[in-house]
């Protein structure tokens, strides 16, 4: 049932993002909404003990949307965060699986945000356009980096490896 609600939620997300305008202030409102439409499904996926729970970390709604839809196709549960500071208070209501996590979000870098997923030893996947050696050295922790624009099968596959490494060590 949760899985068909994330579903459900992703199509919708789909279908208005189509008939949305390309302001900002549209594209942040929805992504509050969906954010705390993933989380509430997301959290009940955990509670239930259903399929993995990935929390993503993206401000750029498009992009946050394709990834949603890519990783709920691939069987997991999605939970939004578009700033550092719900990437936190998400943090403190569930356990993710693992964290596909954008560098600079709109508050900011995620150094805290990293720096936590270290300390409870959450594996992560770094996708960001910035790639350079400039990066604080936390970000090394993550399982993998990939770089934007990606494809969408890369994405999948390092998530699974995140998960798999988390398991196996």
């Amino acid at each position: 049932m949760v899985g068909t609600a994330a579903v459900e939620a992703s199509a919708w997300a789909r279908q208005k993002r189509c008939e949305m305008s390309n302001s900002l202030l549209a594209n942040e409102r929805l992504m509050a909404y969906l954010a705390g439409i993933a989380l509430a499904i997301a959290w009940g996926s955990v509670l239930a003990g259903e399929r993995p729970t990935i929390l993503v970390l993206e401000d750029e709604a498009l992009i946050a949307l394709d990834i949603e839809a890519v990783l709920i196709e691939a069987g997991f549960n999605v939970a939004m965060a578009v700033s550092c500071a719900e990437a936190e208070a998400a943090l403190e209501q569930l356990h993710p699986d693992a964290v596909l996590l954008d560098v600079q979000l709109k508050d900011g870098a995620c150094i805290a945000v990293a720096k936590k997923l270290v300390e409870r030893t959450i594996p992560f996947v770094v996708h960001t356009a910035y790639l350079g050696p400039e990066r604080d050295e936390v970000f090394a922790h993550g399982a993998a980096a990939i770089q934007k624009p990606s494809n969408p099968g890369e994405l999948v596959a390092a998530v699974r490896a995140s998960i798999k490494r988390d398991t196996l060590s």
